[in-house]
């Protein structure tokens, strides 16, 4: 999810930048087209997801994602917010938590509030495809993120490994560190989030665990964007340049 966000404001800070026709266009194109996609998956949701009243939990999902989506526009326009957030950062989080909650909902098992059990298939394999993309980008990024400081570390007690890693361009341990939970997520994946006989058939990522799992990355990835693009307003005395 950091990276994601992060990723997010690269790409919106390196089209500002540009100040080119295409640029904008990219630009006015990608946050149109971010929120319109936002907004169809929340009515696709209320078609498949809540097509009674009764279904509260599914109705409450739902409805919580518009309120997040007016949240995520509102707040770029608290005074001394972060200069790289805009539109098209929020319109991105948007289509992609709104995709999460979609996604949550087709993994519920089946119920009197699922219209259909047709649209589930496609959302397993794009949320499949996704998963694997998003680990292979953030195993990469995250062991070679600065963040984490040099791959190496120099003392008096530096043995001649140590000193070979100071020359890699990734720190292994952290490399190694963020496999190995991008593993064992693939794997929970893979078996349906418990290890029983119930699954009937080859299921990715069904039941109610993988939908609080899915559910809880979503609000962690509305309540990270929020909080990074009001964070210089709070904390005024921190540089965020």
């Amino acid at each position: 999810m950091v990276e994601m966000v992060s990723w997010i404001y690269n790409v919106n800070e390196c089209l500002v930048a540009r100040d080119s026709k295409p640029a904008w266009t990219v630009l006015i194109l990608g946050t149109a087209l971010s929120f319109l996609g936002g907004l169809a998956l929340i009515g696709a949701a209320y078609y498949y997801y809540a097509p009674t009243p009764g279904c509260r939990l599914n109705l409450f999902f739902i409805t919580w994602s518009i309120v997040v989506g007016f949240a995520l526009v509102g707040v770029l326009f608290v005074p001394r917010r972060l200069e790289v957030a805009g539109l098209l950062t929020s319109g991105a989080v948007f289509v992609y938590c709104c995709y999460l909650m979609y996604s949550a909902l087709g993994r519920a098992p089946l119920t009197q509030c699922q219209r259909s059990t047709g649209t589930g298939q496609w959302v397993q394999i794009v949320g499949f495809l996704l998963a694997i993309a998003a680990i292979s980008y953030s195993t990469m990024s995250l062991g070679t993120s600065s963040i984490f400081g040099n791959a190496g570390s120099s003392g008096d007690g530096d043995t001649e490994s140590a000193e070979a890693d100071k020359y890699l361009p990734y720190r292994p341990d952290v490399f190694h560190l963020v496999f190995a939970f991008a593993s064992m997520y693939m794997g929970m994946l893979f078996t349906n989030w418990q290890v029983s006989s119930n699954t009937k058939k080859f299921e990715l990522g069904g039941g109610w665990a993988s939908l609080w799992v899915t559910m809880g990355s979503k609000w962690f990835c509305e309540a990270l964007y929020l909080w990074t693009v009001v964070a210089p307003a709070v904390l005024r005395n921190r540089d965020f340049s």
